[in-house]
C-alpha cells in the first residue's frame, strides 16, 4: 500500500472503530440523560389529539377549507382612486 503499509492501515482501521464506539457511547449517554430528565415522547393523549394543536396551538394543514387563499393572478387587487 502507498505511504505506510499494512501497519498504518491497521492503525487507521483501529482508530475508526475507536472513534465510532466513542461517538456511539457519548450519543447513547446523552440520549439516556434526556430521556430520564425530560423524555423524548409526548403524552399519549396529546399524540392522539395531534401535537400541532396541543403543543403548538396551531394547525399545520387545514383540511376543512377548500378554495380559499390568494388568487392566482399576478396583478394585485387595489382599489381605484378617484381624484
Amino acid at each position: 500500500l502507498y505511504g505506510g503499509g499494512l501497519g498504518q492501515l491497521g492503525r487507521q482501521a483501529l482508530a475508526v472503530v475507536v472513534v465510532a464506539a466513542y461517538a456511539f457511547l457519548v450519543t447513547y449517554g446523552i440520549g439516556k440523560a434526556i430521556d430520564r430528565l425530560i423524555g423524548f415522547r409526548a403524552d399519549e393523549e396529546h399524540e392522539q389529539q395531534g401535537l400541532d394543536l396541543t403543543v403548538h396551538a396551531e394547525s399545520a394543514y387545514d383540511h376543512g377549507v377548500l378554495g380559499h387563499g390568494a388568487p392566482l393572478s399576478g396583478t394585485p387587487k387595489t382599489p381605484k382612486v378617484h381624484a
